[in-house]
């Protein structure tokens, strides 16, 4: 699944020596397709904390090692012409979700070039460092039974059953390229 992220990181330590870096990230991604004729989406959001350990190669790479504890928000949903509308509506809502949050981790590697930098100040230290990354690892989340109903009031005299569809588990490898700005 295609994906946007937005993470903010402190590096304790100097660019020229190894060190350690904590942060924040947020992973956001959606897609939509058609299940027998029925518009679905599925939402993602991965919330996490990231702790890094950096070692400097040569001037201007780094490689880097990451475990990433978090959260993983999903929303599923089926638009679904015979799903039940509200009470006393009279129509069909023909709207099915399910939202979710699961424990989540990642484990990856990887390697951090900057290729651009901007000087300031006495010493002439880098300012702005504009950063290429490519990292690959391997994502985890807790599995969870997937459970469509269409949360409206039932009307009387009708019953409403949930669409159950099994099992969801968002995990496996996965590789990132990133443009990354440090200041």
């Amino acid at each position: 699944m295609p994906q946007s992220a937005l993470s903010i990181s402190y590096r304790f330590g100097d660019t020229a020596s190894p060190s350690m870096a904590v942060g924040f990230e947020w992973d956001h991604g959606a897609l939509t397709g058609t299940a027998r004729g029925a518009e679905t989406t599925l939402t993602i959001d991965r919330l996490s904390l990231g702790l890094e350990g950096r070692l400097p190669l040569v001037t201007r790479l780094v490689a880097f090692g990451r475990v990433a504890p978090g959260l993983l928000r999903d929303h599923a949903s089926i638009l679904d012409a015979s799903a039940p509308g509200g009470a006393y509506g009279g129509a069909a809502s023909g709207n099915l979700q399910q939202t979710t949050w699961v424990a989540a981790g990642d484990i990856s590697g990887g390697l951090a070039y900057r290729f651009t930098e901007f000087h300031g100040g006495a010493q002439g230290a880098p300012v702005f460092g504009f950063w290429l990354t490519a990292e690959g690892g391997y994502g985890y989340a807790a599995t969870h039974d997937l459970v469509l109903s269409p949360h409206v009031e039932t009307q009387p005299g009708r019953t409403d059953e949930p669409l159950r569809l099994g099992q969801l588990a968002f995990r496996g490898a996965f590789l990132r390229i990133r443009l990354a700005l440090s200041f």
